[in-house]
């Protein structure tokens, strides 16, 4: 587990603290293509099984816009995130531009980790209003997201 120590030094050399994987497009990809094809033959399954009635092309039509829905909800908040000194910088995948504010902006933080893969929900205020940012990407084995900005908020206080 990184120290304070460690987290001072790269404090202090102002080097760039990665929350989560950079260049996302790419390895999303493939879970995305693979609950695409489990949507389309638990649809499949269910027009095969129980023919084409209304109850089928109803649940074919929830599923997969339920699925687009999660998708589009993902899109928005899927972000790319590090620390700089005490700043903390957020590029959604959305946009181009990269919001630069204060580590001490960040209100909340949710990290959870599942299949060697930390999901860190970020809430932060900037200009007045507070906006959500989903951070995917593993930092390292020994230390989470939470745990760098936390150490990032002690040393700026």
């Amino acid at each position: 587990m990184a120290t304070n120590s460690t987290i001072r030094e790269t404090y202090q050399t102002s080097d760039r603290v990665y929350l989560g994987a950079f260049n996302l497009k790419r390895p999303l990809l493939i879970p995305f293509l693979l609950a695409l094809l489990v949507v389309t033959a638990g649809n499949s399954y269910l027009l095969n099984q129980f023919g084409i009635t209304f109850f089928t092309l109803f649940v074919f039509a929830a599923s997969s816009g339920l699925f687009l829905i999660a998708v589009v909800f993902f899109r928005k908040l899927l972000a790319e995130a590090y620390l700089k000194h005490d700043n903390f910088v957020v590029k959604y995948l959305r946009n181009k531009q990269a919001k630069v504010m204060c580590v001490k902006c960040v209100r909340k933080i949710n990290t959870y980790r599942f299949l060697g893969i930390y999901f860190s929900l970020i809430t932060y205020k900037l200009d007045g209003v507070k906006q959500k940012a989903l951070v995917l990407g593993s930092v390292s084995k020994d230390q989470n997201p939470k745990q760098l900005i936390l150490q990032a908020k002690s040393l700026a206080a």
